[in-house]
Parts: structure tokens; sequence; C-alpha cells
């Protein structure tokens, strides 16, 4: 996966939602696209039956730290890029925990129950 684990969480990331997933990128980088350049992405969470981002990410709900909270379409994923844990609470609130390190985010792991 780009950027994790070879680069550090960035100081100041910037979170890109639409239907594909979730890019997080890094605000230093962004001059860049003043100058008509790219962004690299530090890592991107693609959307897809199993894995992290299980259905469309609407909007960042909260950061703190290295800690988001996305809401989708089908609940709430909190990611915390630092612990490398996953959580989701689907829309019935039903919690659940990724099933697999967040270096294996796009792999469709699935999600195991906590309750």
């Amino acid at each position: 996966m780009p950027g994790y684990p070879n680069t550090p969480f960035p100081s100041k990331p910037f979170y890109s939602c639409d239907a594909s997933g979730l890019a997080v990128m890094d605000q230093a980088d962004m001059p860049q696209l003043l100058r008509g350049g790219d962004v690299d992405t530090w890592m991107r969470l693609e959307a897809g039956e199993g894995n992290a981002i299980d259905g469309t990410p609407l909007k960042i709900e909260d950061q703190q730290g290295a800690r988001v909270t996305v809401a989708c379409e089908n609940g709430m994923i909190e990611i915390d890029f630092e612990e490398e844990t996953i959580k989701k609470t689907d829309e019935a609130g039903r919690d659940y925990v990724y099933m697999g390190p967040l270096d294996e985010a796009n792999e469709g792991n699935g999600w195991m129950p906590l309750r």
C-alpha cells in the first residue's frame, strides 16, 4: 500500500472521500497542485465488499491525531493509523472489528462482530 508503512502518518493529513474509497494525503504536498503537479496519496483505502471501507465514504466525521472517523453510507468507520486498528459501527448500532491489519485494508478480510 503506498506510503504505509514506509513513511510516517502525515502531521497534517488531508482526506478525500469518493465512491471508490478514501485517500489520505499530506497537506504539505498540496502546494504542488497550485503549480500544476500531482499530489501523491499517502494511503488509499478502496471501497469494496469485505474491505475496511465496505461502503461509499461520505465525509470525515471527526479526527483526533492519527484517529479518524469516516461516515459511510452503511455506518461509521473508525481508523486508528497509529494503533493500526479499524472498527465499524453499522446503521443498526452493531460494532465490528476488521479482521486484518491496516496494511491489508483493501484485501477483503471482512469484519468480526464485537458483541
